[in-house]
């Protein structure tokens, strides 16, 4: 065992779903899909956004991470830089 393997503790169990080959970076292990959860709720409804209730929008997020998936976004808006 490596000196990185040994410090970090070991990932959860996978059955090898598609989120689960983890990228090692800068010693972190992430999933290779990130979920974007900007258009999910009704906060942004207003604006053109999605509009999923409470409801499925935790479910939405549990089948990702029980899919494997460990990394969400939750930017708001991206806009260009000046």
């Amino acid at each position: 065992m490596h000196l990185n393997e040994a410090m970090f503790a070991p990932l959860r169990p996978s059955n090898r779903k598609w989120a689960s080959t983890y990228r090692k970076l800068a010693g972190v292990h992430i999933s290779p899909i990130c979920l974007g959860v900007m258009s999910i709720g009704d906060k942004c409804h207003e604006y053109g956004m999605g509009l999923m209730p409470k409801k499925e929008s935790f479910n939405l997020v549990d089948v990702y991470y029980d899919l494997g998936g460990n990394i969400i976004d939750t930017a708001n808006f991206y806009v260009q830089s000046a």
